[in-house]
């Protein structure tokens, strides 16, 4: 029993880490211009308000009237 739950939560964990940091890694795999700002910002972004500003922002066309 205990090894199945410990596998369990380790993958939940690391599954729950790549989706915090989902809009990092879409600004550096797009190569965006504020990628580092992003990825700061990602950080303290407690899934709130601001994980889905970033979100939003990392995939925001760069050329548009709002840059």
């Amino acid at each position: 029993g205990g090894g199945m739950e410990i596998l369990f939560l380790a993958g939940f964990i690391v599954f729950a880490v790549a989706v915090y940091f989902l809009p990092a890694v879409i600004a550096f795999r797009r190569g965006h211009a504020y990628r580092w700002p992003i990825f700061v910002l990602n950080i303290f972004a407690l899934f709130g308000v601001l994980w889905i500003v970033l979100l939003v922002w990392s995939v925001w066309p760069e050329d548009s009237f709002l840059n």
